[in-house]
């Protein structure tokens, strides 16, 4: 009898609690074996992106940040809000949709591995850092009735002198786990990094889109979401304001000159961070062998002045 019969005849319970121990990537390749190992190795990875969505004691990390305001930009903390593919019907709010009822669909027998690669998770930002505040990353308070309760909502000012077709942001997230300190790690796995690019004309747009109200529907998700690479890894979803164009160049110290494409600010509004949920599931595949291996020992990150 060969051995391949000898797994298969193992009852299924036996055979879920066997894949569950087993990194992602052997999971993904189990599912090619034979129509049953496919049903159950796709079990153990449906209820493995369940269980990582609520990330347990790790938490996500972004850090965002024009190319000569690293130092004084601070990070921000990842909430998590929802798993959907890009372009579904977004939950109304985090208040009023928790994230449980938002991995329904996984739930549901007609969720396959085909689905697994069209996954987004999304984040709600929040400031996490207090040694930014003069930064370019500044925090605005909701004004609704949460205000009091809620962490400021971190925003980004953007300026494009008259030659500048776009500013751009260096933009990295990471996963982590928290030591007993502020900036001490226990754990620490990089998930994606890029640049973000501001185009003028996609402000333009996205200033319009915010200021009548189009904004956060599935139709225009797609539209107000700036990629950090190509293969479209990471994300942000933001919403645009375009400021006073006088009082900026004053505070930016510039002369009114006309020209065909003059001088304007924006301001990002940070709605959403988006994550290849594929992503996250390895990183914390490699986090699991980086918290055995560095078992009783701290990653220290900080930023030092002289």
């Amino acid at each position: 009898m060969s051995r391949l019969s000898l797994i298969e005849e193992l009852p299924n319970e036996l055979l879920l609690s066997i894949f569950e121990r087993l990194p992602t990537l052997s999971l993904v390749g189990l599912t090619l074996v034979s129509h049953r190992i496919h049903a159950v190795a796709t079990e153990a990875l449906k209820l493995r992106l369940l269980a990582t969505a609520h990330l347990g004691r790790h938490e996500i990390l972004l850090e965002c940040y024009h190319p000569v305001a690293k130092v004084t930009t601070p990070s921000l903390a990842c909430h998590a809000r929802s798993i959907r593919p890009l372009g579904s019907s977004p939950p109304p709010s985090p208040s009023q949709s928790p994230l449980g009822s938002s991995l329904r669909p996984l739930e549901s027998a007609d969720w396959g591995l085909a689905d697994l690669g069209s996954l987004y998770s999304h984040f709600q930002l929040e400031v996490t850092d207090t040694h930014g505040a003069s930064g370019a990353a500044d925090a605005d308070a909701d004004a609704d009735a949460d205000a009091g309760r809620r962490a400021p909502k971190p925003t980004h000012r953007v300026f494009m002198d008259d030659a500048d077709w776009f500013s751009q942001l260096c933009a990295s997230t990471s996963i982590v786990r928290q030591g007993p300190r502020p900036g001490i790690f226990l754990s620490h796995q990089a998930i994606g990094e890029g640049v973000v690019r501001v185009w003028r004309d996609w402000a333009a747009e996205a200033a319009e889109r915010s200021a009548s109200g189009t904004t956060g529907g599935a139709a225009a998700e797609g539209l107000d979401v700036l990629w950090a690479d190509v293969h479209q890894t990471v994300g942000l979803r933001f919403t645009v304001q375009k400021t006073d164009t006088e009082t900026a160049l004053e505070e930016w110290g510039h002369i009114l000159v006309s020209t065909e494409n003059p001088p304007v600010e924006y301001i990002l509004h940070y709605e959403e961070l988006l994550v290849r949920t594929t992503k996250i599931l390895l990183a914390m595949d490699k986090l699991a062998v980086q918290e055995v291996a560095n078992s009783g020992k701290a990653i220290v990150i900080a930023s030092y002045q002289v």
